[in-house]
């Protein structure tokens, strides 16, 4: 198993942040990244290439970031 670090950040964010996002959304963020945002929302990970099982072009992929819900300024 990958040891992976996140880094970069932001402020956590609260039950009541989230619930705003998703209201303005108009979605319910699935369980796992819900979970994520309230510890770390957004960040980098580390290392960021990824085996990807049954890939016909490349056995790996890559993932720069995280999106964060709160701390940046988003424009819908």
């Amino acid at each position: 198993m990958m040891n992976i670090s996140i880094i970069g950040s932001l402020k956590p964010v609260s039950e009541d942040d989230l619930r705003e996002v998703e209201h303005l959304l108009g979605v319910r963020l699935p369980d796992d990244y819900h979970n994520f945002l309230l510890q770390h929302n957004g960040g980098y990970l580390h290392p960021n290439i990824f085996p990807i099982a049954g890939c016909p072009r490349s056995n790996f992929g890559v993932l720069t970031w995280l999106l964060s819900v709160k701390g940046v300024n988003i424009i819908f």
